[in-house]
């Protein structure tokens, strides 16, 4: 009677801390009927339902086949527990949006936890040690070690989930199964082994503890490589925005030398990474891509106020001094070893693919691409902006004069990306 007990409390024992990994993890969100269904394929109620098949076996069928059925008992409730980790698995993604494979990670840990504790022993203290003290020892690991893991990967996930964390318990439920095989091999060939039940119980005990501990350990050091990930990518992004404001924050300081251009740098990289996102979908591309084009004018830090400001006409002097902005932006960039890449936007972005621009009169594709794209979002933000001696130019007319340029001043491919961008921009909200 006491080892019937401790079989049943050992199975017990896990069902209030399933239902509370459950609710954490879905933030408590779920209804009274969605608790009741999760309870209703809980792993417990899977041996319920695999025990009241068993007795029904026993009752109507012949004594041989109904004992090799409850030997397989395994092989039902591994069965079961593919079929209801997919249920689970919805149930909860319906409560609180989440990676499915992290909640069948958690639900198949749970039936791997009651696998190793589904034995009837035959002294009372075996089952006392085996079914109650050591269950309260892996419950304690799981809620003080494992659940506070699945919680702060709930918080914050950047992170793609590694699959690893569903197959390793799907894996060791597998091995269980060839366990029962095995059992049912033995009892066939060597009935007198069997009935040892002392011994049986602790190969099998310590077969259950060795692969729980090693599958727990793994998931347990999975869970905090995930972790580690995501506060990797965290802290990358922190950097990533810290660095953008750094730079917005010095192109801002440069735009306020002319009034005129005031946020021109700004509105360039956004121009930029809009045409950008017709074709590269890279995160940290894009990224780099409207880095490239808010350092576009860095130059102009070089160019004296008197000239930048002035009103009137340029002279040849003074225009040949706004164009050397470009080598000049090139060498404060250059000093930047980590990323050559910066260069390109500053000295390029005023070359036209028919070969008349500057610098250096690079012609077609000897233009750095993404010169070429920050050359037609310069040039949007031009005509779609206030000068001293103009107003911003109608959209109608900003079109045509992308059209003309096609072939001549812009590459052809980034300047219909800009006109498809147009014709999208029904209201005309892309202008200063």
């Amino acid at each position: 009677m006491i080892q019937l007990m401790t079989f049943l409390i050992a199975q017990l024992m896990f069902v209030p801390v399933y239902l509370k990994v459950t609710d954490t993890c879905t933030e408590n969100k779920g209804t009274f009927w969605q608790k009741i269904k999760i309870i209703s394929i809980s792993p417990f109620a899977v041996y319920l339902y695999v025990n009241i098949f068993f007795a029904f076996a026993m009752a109507f069928i012949q004594a041989p086949i109904a004992e090799n059925l409850v030997m397989s008992a395994d092989v039902f409730v591994i069965s079961l527990s593919f079929i209801f980790v997919n249920l689970y698995a919805g149930i909860c993604c319906k409560i609180a949006s989440w990676d499915k494979i992290y909640y069948a990670s958690i639900y198949l840990s749970f039936f791997l936890l009651q696998m190793a504790f589904n034995y009837t022993y035959v002294t009372a203290a075996g089952s006392v040690v085996c079914n109650i003290l050591v269950p309260l020892i892996v419950i304690w690991y799981y809620i003080r070690k494992l659940m506070p893991l699945y919680i702060s990967i709930k918080k914050k996930p950047e992170v793609k989930v590694s699959r690893s964390l569903f197959l390793l318990p799907a894996m060791a439920e597998l091995f269980f199964v060839y366990r029962s095989f095995v059992i049912i091999a033995i009892s066939a060939k060597y009935p007198e082994v069997a009935l040892n039940d002392i011994y049986a119980n602790a190969i099998l005990t310590g077969f259950s503890y060795i692969l729980t501990g090693f599958v727990f350990v793994c998931m347990t050091t999975l869970l905090k490589n995930i972790l580690d990930e995501q506060d990797i990518k965290c802290e990358t992004e922190k950097n990533k925005e810290l660095t953008t404001d750094m730079i917005k924050a010095l192109v801002k300081t440069i735009d306020a030398k002319d009034p005129y251009t005031n946020g021109h740098s700004i509105r360039v990289a956004e121009y930029t990474r809009m045409l950008a996102e017709q074709t590269y979908t890279d995160s940290d591309e894009l990224h780099n891509i409207y880095n490239i084009a808010l350092l576009h004018d860095i130059g102009k830090i070089g160019i004296p106020d008197n000239i930048i400001n002035k009103p009137g006409k340029l002279t040849d002097e003074e225009f040949k001094v706004i164009k050397g902005h470009t080598l000049t932006g090139a060498k404060i960039l250059s000093e930047i070893k980590s990323a050559p890449e910066l260069i390109y936007g500053a000295k390029y972005h005023h070359e036209r693919y028919d070969g008349k621009g500057y610098p250096c009169g690079l012609k077609g594709e000897e233009i750095p691409e993404i010169s070429a794209i920050i050359a037609v979002a310069d040039a949007y933000d031009a005509m779609t902006s206030n000068r001293s001696y103009r107003k911003l130019l109608p959209q109608e007319t900003v079109k045509q004069e992308i059209e003309k340029g096609l072939g001549t001043q812009f590459n052809p491919k980034w300047g219909k990306i800009m006109l498809k961008l147009i014709e999208k921009d029904k209201d005309y909200k892309m202008h200063q």
